[in-house]
């Protein structure tokens, strides 16, 4: 199988550092509105700016989901 990297500059490659720096931003699940009208303003941000990369919308929504797996485990195992 051949291997490619992924080059600086690309559109992928841009996509994927600006995924990084929300999934940083975000990586702290809140119960909060804050927290969520935050998620879903950045979320809608990466998915206009990176149009050209589909992947964007599978990695916000799978980080989605595991947030609010998370959370949901936090209230399980805080009796809630």
């Amino acid at each position: 199988m051949a291997s490619r990297q992924l080059a600086r500059g690309t559109p992928e490659f841009e996509m994927f550092g600006d995924f990084y720096k929300m999934y940083q931003e975000f990586y702290e699940a809140e119960e909060t509105e804050e927290y969520w009208n935050g998620f879903i303003e950045r979320s809608h941000e990466l998915i206009e700016k990176h149009k050209a990369v589909p992947l964007i919308r599978n990695l916000i929504t799978a980080l989605c989901d595991y947030q609010e797996r998370i959370l949901k485990e936090r209230r399980e195992n805080d009796g809630r």
